[in-house]
């Protein structure tokens, strides 16, 4: 049997799926965050989450997929055992398990995702911080850079940098985006990373700063930007890409006049969303992903789940 997991709107509410009938066959609690990438599947069976927000000795919690129950801790050094846990994941070949702690400096934390055994840190640059962490193909990382001072300022483009982690190298660095880096999705495919920016910021008084092109859809293999997609998207929320690497959905703001957000489907060719829905209310939509079996397209909003079927979208 195989399982899709999702973390419900912001809720702490982790919901199991069998996805032969998109049934749920378990449900539990996870600690509050404040992250987004908070759970990961260690195996087809085995599902790690972020254990605790804050001081805690754990790096990431062990549940049983079929039943929910909660099987191990997984723990983290002792000088980390002070930071704010933000996200997690699982790089695609099932050996690693990488944890992003703190908030002021923040370290990408590596373990062993078989053993839980602690392997060493990401190497980011000294004195950065980071707000998202994704996989790509392989033992592949991304994640977004961030500096204070100079570095910060709201009209700098922050970047998004790429890491092999079993050689700890750093392999790309991508121009990412003005004020801030609200999302990043490496394609299943390892072919293309997509990036979306966080907003807009008021760099003084009376400036504010948004990005001109807020989603952007970069070559992995060598960091070149190959499109651009302007318009009002603030802030970029979620990002996911189909199995093939051929859509690309998007949830941001519904435009200048209307709070709120909107969920939209895009190709690399098209210069406009082939789908383009206004979600009702104002509450966040999240997480957003792609079934990559089926195709089909997850969310969370108010506290449930919805299971779409993309057809007739090329």
């Amino acid at each position: 049997m195989r399982y899709f997991a999702v973390v419900v709107d912001n809720t702490n509410k982790v919901v199991v799926l069998e996805t032969s009938g998109w049934q749920k066959v378990s449900q539990f609690d996870r600690a509050q965050m404040l992250g987004t990438s908070t759970l990961a599947f260690l195996t087809n069976s085995e599902i790690a989450t972020l254990a605790e927000q804050g001081r805690s000795p754990w790096a990431f919690a062990v549940h049983d997929a079929a039943t929910g129950r909660l099987d191990r801790h997984v723990q983290r050094p002792p000088e980390f055992s002070q930071a704010v846990t933000n996200a997690i994941v699982v790089t695609s070949d099932g050996r690693y398990a990488a944890v992003l702690v703190g908030i002021r400096e923040t370290a990408i934390l590596i373990f062993n995702a078989v053993t839980g055994d602690f392997i060493g840190r990401l190497a980011t640059p000294s004195g950065s911080w980071s707000r998202r962490l994704v996989t790509g193909p392989a033992d592949q990382l991304a994640t977004d850079i961030n500096f204070f001072g100079i570095a910060a300022r709201a009209t700098v483009r922050k970047e998004i940098q790429t890491f092999d982690v079993t050689s700890n190298e750093r392999a790309r660095v991508l121009q990412g985006h003005v004020p801030l880096v609200g999302a990043i999705a490496w394609s299943p495919e390892g072919r293309y990373i997509a990036s979306g920016a966080a907003g807009l910021t008021k760099e003084n008084a009376s400036t504010w700063i948004r990005d001109n092109d807020p989603i952007r859809i970069w070559d992995a293999s060598t960091g070149s930007l190959v499109r651009s997609i302007s318009g009002f998207h603030d802030g970029v929320a979620a990002l996911a890409w189909n199995a093939s690497g051929t859509l690309l959905a998007s949830v941001g703001g519904k435009d200048e006049r209307e709070r709120g957000y909107a969920l939209r489907l895009w190709t690399l060719t098209k210069p406009e969303p082939i789908f383009d829905y206004r979600v009702p209310g104002t509450e966040p939509v999240a997480p957003l992903s792609f079934d990559p079996r089926s195709g089909r397209l997850i969310l969370g909003w108010r506290g449930d789940v919805y299971v779409y079927d993309v057809v007739g979208l090329s």
